[in-house]
């Protein structure tokens, strides 16, 4: 009889485990295919594509200024570039099909490897597929979009893992290091928010008796692989420069990812801050608590400061996460563990479909390396003026592009000759940031106007009055309204009549001819 019972036991957990497993692999399916669909309107996709290509153009990462002229020889950190040079070497081999992959693949592994991650701290397979689709829940709330965040959500997990196999003796330490190395190394290059992953080193000394000497060699090759980035002996100016104080960094700043989390994402917010609640209860050592607990508030400080630490504090919170799901009641029958499996591939499903229909309608829009179109918000505004200097001047002609933080980065890509005054992403001198500082409002700031050739600005803009005011200056024309938004700024088009005179092509007949109207 005992014999017989194991043997239904253990048949019972085989079946288990094999239709959650299917519940994983249908998720990350589902998952990759509403990554894969996301149309590529990140407006800062297109920052991105440049600077992977000025890199794979110059064979370095840069440490001074590349593109605005308002920061000649100024320092700059493109701590990024593993993703940008991929980005662009992608889109130019094989177009933007070739990025709606990538975007796809990645979401997959953001599900696969927070599962892995999960079973490795000993959660059964539901749970793990549970974990699984929330990680990806988090990372598509943060970055729904492609862009390098999305990469940092599938390595963490994978440094979760392989401490959480060191710390059971399941892989030999050597393993374990040469896995951090290759981890933080492949971290350091991909975004700025890499030192998380020294967070799973916690699990070391959050266990009694701390193995000294595991604390000591994971530590040591975490920061070997951070010193393997080309910016390795760069990184305490890489910090001071993009998390110094600056005119678009003051509340409220003009991107909403500066902005506090708890205002964009309060149910977020709520959710993460009652994590104790549940998880810390269910923690029998005292040594857990602690560290986890330092760990999570770490994180909740970051994400009460801005909401794009919304994604590092889900990595902190992830030991409190796990011991939260692994209290989830077993399912009662095999009939119920399949319903329970096919809810959570359905739910996955359903919030896959506006991503479809939207990637669809939005794919016609996306343009390569010579067509350089993308279909972002900022895109629509500014691609009247880009389609009107592309067509009426000279080839590779240079000039200094006078234009506003929301709409740089996408000129910076889509007219690449001109140099930007600003570009959405970089750390710029106040007299460049002010006119788009929120905080700042109470005084008008013109910005640089006075050395530039062109201007790309919305008609709200402060320095618009005083370009039409200008006899220097001609206004070419105004681009449509935005169907989905007919009272947002419209991007108006100013070119210096002296500058225009030089670099206008022979056929161009007229001194400012009008913006065609969008597509």
């Amino acid at each position: 009889m005992i014999d017989h019972s194991v043997a239904e036991l253990e048949t019972s957990s085989e079946s288990q485990g094999r239709v959650w497993r299917l519940a994983l692999v249908c998720c990350a399916i589902v998952v990759g295919v509403q990554m894969g669909f996301a149309p590529l309107a990140d407006p800062d996709l297109p920052s991105h594509l440049s600077v992977g290509e000025s890199i794979l153009a110059r064979r370095s990462v840069p440490l001074v200024e590349p593109f605005a002229w308002t920061r000649i020889g100024a320092p700059y950190y493109a701590y990024s570039w593993l993703p940008q040079i991929v980005m662009f070497g992608l889109l130019r081999s094989g177009g933007p099909l070739a990025l709606h992959l990538l975007a796809g693949v990645l979401g997959a592994a953001v599900v696969l490897a927070s599962a892995a991650a999960a079973r490795a701290f000993g959660l059964r397979p539901s749970g793990s597929a549970l974990f699984g689709v929330l990680a990806a829940t988090v990372a598509l709330e943060t970055t729904p979009f492609l862009r390098p965040q999305m990469f940092m959500h599938a390595i963490v997990p994978l440094a979760w893992l392989c401490v959480a196999l060191s710390r059971s003796e399941r892989i030999e330490s050597w393993v374990t290091c040469v896995a951090l190395v290759l981890l933080n190394a492949l971290g350091a290059s991909v975004h700025i928010s890499f030192p998380v992953l020294a967070a799973p080193l916690v699990l070391f000394v959050a266990e009694s008796p701390v193995r000294l000497k595991s604390v000591l060699l994971a530590s040591a090759s975490t920061l070997l692989g951070w010193m393997l980035s080309p910016y390795g002996t760069k990184w305490p100016s890489v910090f001071a420069l993009n998390f110094a104080r600056n005119a678009l960094t003051s509340y409220p700043p003009p991107a909403g990812e500066l902005t506090p989390g708890f205002i964009i994402s309060p149910w977020f917010g709520v959710a993460l801050a009652a994590l104790p609640l549940v998880a810390v209860v269910r923690m029998r050592d005292d040594r857990q608590r602690l560290f986890y607990g330092t760990l999570w508030l770490a994180g909740l400080v970051a994400f009460s400061r801005m909401f794009k630490a919304l994604g590092p504090w889900w990595w902190c919170a992830t030991p409190m996460i796990l011991v939260s799901i692994a209290r989830l009641s077993r399912a009662s029958t095999a009939w119920v563990r399949r319903v329970f499996a096919a809810l959570l591939v359905l739910a996955t499903a359903a919030l896959a479909i506006p991503n479809v229909r939207i990637g669809a309608a939005t794919m016609r829009y996306e343009g390569g390396v010579v067509r350089r179109e993308l279909p972002s918000l900022k895109g629509y505004a500014t691609e009247p003026a880009a389609r009107w200097l592309e067509r009426n001047m000279q080839r590779g002609a240079n000039g200094r592009l006078l234009t506003s933080f929301i709409y740089g980065s996408y000129l910076k890509w889509r007219v690449p000759s001109l140099s930007q005054s600003i570009d959405g992403r970089t750390i710029f001198p106040d007299s460049a940031a002010l006119p788009d500082a929120v905080a700042e409002r109470t005084v008008i700031h013109l910005g640089p106007w006075r050395s530039a050739d062109v201007a790309v600005v919305p008609l709200t803009y402060p320095v618009a009055l005083t370009l039409d005011a200008d006899a220097s200056w001609c206004r070419v024309g105004v681009a449509s309204p935005a169907p989905w938004d007919p009272s947002a700024p419209r991007a108006a088009l100013w070119v210096r009549r002296a500058w225009w005179a030089t670099v206008r092509m022979a056929s161009d007949s007229s001194r400012c001819g009008p913006v065609s109207e969008r597509r």
